[in-house]
């Protein structure tokens, strides 16, 4: 669901001054090597690292290179979520993210996953369940994690993302439309999970990444 959209010559300058860090190799067996990343808040609190996760009871910090990129600081300011890691993640042209889910990142669990679309092009598309959507640059957009999912980027350029971890809270469940939460509230979600799970994941318990076979929904042919 697009929540927002931003400044795409804005996101693009900073995105140039990103690119002078040597990118990190996204963990995971979920690719071949051409998804990579450098941070923008990390819980080492260096910029050359795509982890998503940090040891536990450990803080994340902003690191260097939000300080060099003010119009990224803008945008977290403007939307003013309290959130754990934010990081550039790169998809090279040709690159594949296999199937895969993140039950602990959705708005039925106490932390969602946001992206905000820096650069792409028009054959990069990300598929959740069999439905496939293509994401402009300069939009936010929330995805359901927790669902299986996979990217392709089919064209002949780099795609980019800011990718950002958020608390959900009151501020972001306002970003939403009411029928969407009326409806997720039927489904048996609440927003923002159990007590529990928020205590597990505040202090960095969770957040895990699983293959999305295992609800047979292995990836179709990704070439549009």
């Amino acid at each position: 669901m697009k929540l927002a959209e931003f400044d795409v010559h804005a996101l693009q300058r900073d995105l140039q001054v990103a690119r002078s860090i040597p990118s990190a190799r996204q963990a995971g067996p979920y690719h071949n090597g051409g998804w990579k990343g450098v941070s923008l808040r990390s819980s080492s609190g260096d910029a050359a690292t795509a982890l998503a996760g940090a040891p536990p009871f450990v803080p994340y910090r902003d690191t260097p290179l939000l300080a060099r990129t003010p119009y990224f600081r803008q945008l977290l300011r403007c939307l003013a979520l309290p959130m754990k890691g934010v990081r550039l993640l790169s998809l090279d042209p040709g690159g594949k993210i296999e199937a895969h889910r993140n039950p602990d990142l959705s708005l039925g669990s106490p932390m969602a996953r946001l992206h905000v679309v820096v650069d792409t092009n028009p054959h990069v598309f990300v598929v959740f369940d069999g439905q496939r959507q293509h994401w402009r640059a300069g939009e936010l957009w929330y995805g359901d994690f927790a669902r299986p999912h996979w990217v392709v980027n089919a064209g002949d350029t780099t795609r980019v993302h800011m990718v950002l971890d958020v608390y959900v809270t009151r501020r972001l469940l306002s970003m939403f439309p009411s029928s969407y939460l009326r409806t997720l509230r039927k489904s048996g979600r609440r927003p923002g999970g159990s007590l529990m799970r928020r205590l597990l994941l505040s202090a960095n318990f969770g957040n895990h990444t699983y293959p999305a076979t295992e609800h047979g929904s292995a990836p179709p042919e990704t070439r549009p």
